[in-house]
């Protein structure tokens, strides 16, 4: 049962801007608003371990149904992809004035023993995902706010997790040759 909502979880958040945008041309936005709350009470009782708090993911997610069922206001559904963002923005710059950055924590997952130039590396790809949250996350809000819900849909459906496995493939590259080089 626990793998179960693990890879439902998974999907769901990857599925999001589609399933968002589906549902905002064949469904009432009260019930896009109740599928919020049945992602936060996935994300409160997932066991898989997430980036950042769980109250947080939950907060954001409860916010957003909360606003759409008082308000009805469907395109407040559009801005959880910029909040993620923005959560992710903070986490990462937060780990940079208080360390172990989030990165450094990651590669001592696999490596406990990094080294300094180690160390001073994942602060340096700390502050490049910093900024790529941060982008990407202004991306989402002009996707959000100023174009179409294709648009929307498309950018945070797919462009946006392009985006992030190339620079996840490009800091990987650059990893292996910075091992080579000092081992």
């Amino acid at each position: 049962m626990r793998l179960i909502l693990r890879i439902s979880l998974i999907l769901v958040t990857i599925a999001y801007p589609f399933i968002i945008y589906i549902g905002l041309h064949h469904l009432n936005a009260r019930v896009l608003a109740i599928f919020l709350l049945g992602i936060a009470a996935m994300r409160w009782y997932s066991p898989a371990p997430q980036m950042g708090p769980k109250w947080l993911w939950v907060c954001i997610l409860l916010l957003i149904a909360l606003w759409v069922l008082l308000f009805e206001h469907s395109a407040a559904l559009k801005i959880y992809p910029v909040l993620v963002n923005l959560s992710f923005f903070v986490l990462f710059s937060w780990s940079i004035f208080h360390p172990p950055t989030v990165i450094e924590q990651l590669a001592r997952l696999t490596q406990p023993n990094l080294p300094e130039a180690g160390v001073e590396y994942t602060r340096k790809v700390t502050k490049i995902w910093a900024l790529f949250f941060i982008l990407n996350g202004g991306a989402a809000c002009i996707t959000g706010i100023w174009t179409s819900d294709e648009v929307w849909m498309i950018y945070n459906g797919l462009v946006a997790y392009i985006l992030m496995g190339l620079l996840f493939s490009i800091e990987y590259a650059v990893r292996l040759v910075l091992r080579r080089k000092y081992a």
